[in-house]
């Protein structure tokens, strides 16, 4: 599972960095692409980071402590207190999961508000015969890449306007 998460991860650095090239120029195609990818990532991210925290909480509940070494200790402290319980560790991990998704919902809001300004702008309206006419002299990458542009074009306009 996690090496879907990093796959994942890599393929939508690749679709966050054309936003990087085209953020004084932006383009309603692209950014549409962004947003719908950024709202599945921050979903997926979600979705995964707890599945991973809880799996990993469960597993470790049979684990015990081992004393591995031979340093001074006083004789009144146990092991038990020298550590976080798993509870604390949950929690702790699970706030700050849930800080950083918040943001990332914010920003999510964000970059929408900010698609739904170009669609609402007659200077970044699409002519649809100008993208479809080109699409047979490109590649079967490059068609693949327009074709999803469109979707999350279409995608957002009915979801923002």
């Amino acid at each position: 599972m996690q090496w879907v998460a990093y796959l994942w991860s890599i393929f939508c650095l690749i679709i966050f960095a054309q936003g990087l090239y085209q953020i004084h120029k932006p383009t309603l195609l692209t950014f549409s692409q962004i947003t719908v990818f950024f709202t599945l990532d921050t979903l997926f991210t979600c979705f995964f980071t707890l599945w991973f925290t809880a799996q990993w909480f469960q597993g470790s509940e049979g684990e015990s402590a081992v004393q591995t070494s031979t340093g001074v200790q006083k004789r009144d402290t146990s092991l038990a207190s020298q550590g976080a319980t798993a509870g604390y560790e949950y929690f702790v991990t699970m706030l700050i999961t849930f800080i950083t998704l918040t943001f990332r919902f914010y920003f999510n809001c964000i970059l929408a508000s900010f698609v739904q300004e170009l669609l609402s702008n007659p200077k970044f309206m699409i002519d649809q015969d100008d993208v479809e006419q080109d699409l047979k002299n490109k590649s079967m990458v490059k068609r693949w890449w327009i074709k999803n542009e469109k979707f999350c074009y279409r995608l957002c306009k009915s979801v923002l306007s």
